[in-house]
């Protein structure tokens, strides 16, 4: 038995026709969570997670290019949105699935409670996250948001267009998925 940061790593001998066997059992290590499948052994966003219906565990989310880092319940109930350094990730809590990654530059977050979503702010469009899942806005601005809020069931905020240097406004309906206004060209959007 070793002790290595706190931690107790058990090493296992068994004996087979070409020697001995050793089997690697570490308890209680984190999760491990990338976009890339890289950086999995750094230290990124370390979150302790406590399900209704299991054992806790701790997860271990790396980052991407943003400067938001922060954990939210998902509108369904069961898994967690996790932000860290601008990359997002939805797990489900129990499972320790990992259910989608998205983003990579996200700057702000927002929590509507009617209907219950989570809208995540990147650079040039939103991702919002509902009961049924996730879905993007079209991009709506070159390069930047500004007094994004929620009103109800509506998210307005403004766009930026750098030629100008000037912030156009937009709305965003939850529940029709409707929007109007923003910076970056309707016909260009995609």
């Amino acid at each position: 038995m070793f002790l290595r940061y706190g931690l107790v790593i058990a090493v296992a001998f068994a004996m087979s026709t070409t020697g001995c066997v050793y089997r690697l059992q570490v308890p209680n290590l984190p999760v491990p969570f990338s976009a890339t499948g890289q950086g999995t052994h750094r230290e990124g966003f370390v979150v302790r997670v406590v399900p209704a219906d299991g054992d806790p565990w701790v997860g271990n989310f790396q980052g991407g290019g943003g400067p938001l880092t922060t954990a939210l319940r998902h509108p369904n109930g069961r898994s967690l949105v996790v932000v860290a350094a601008g990359q997002g990730y939805v797990v489900d809590a129990s499972t320790r699935a990992l259910e989608d990654k998205f983003g990579a530059d996200l700057v702000s977050a927002l929590e509507v409670q009617e209907p219950r979503t989570v809208v995540l702010v990147g650079l040039t469009d939103l991702k919002v996250i509902q009961g049924d899942g996730r879905w993007n806005t079209p991009r709506l601005s070159c390069d930047g948001f500004d007094n994004v809020h929620a009103e109800g069931q509506r998210i307005h905020g403004e766009a930026w267009e750098p030629g100008d240097d000037v912030y156009f406004p937009f709305t965003l309906d939850l529940v029709s998925r409707a929007v109007t206004g923003g910076s970056y060209p309707s016909g260009e959007r995609g």
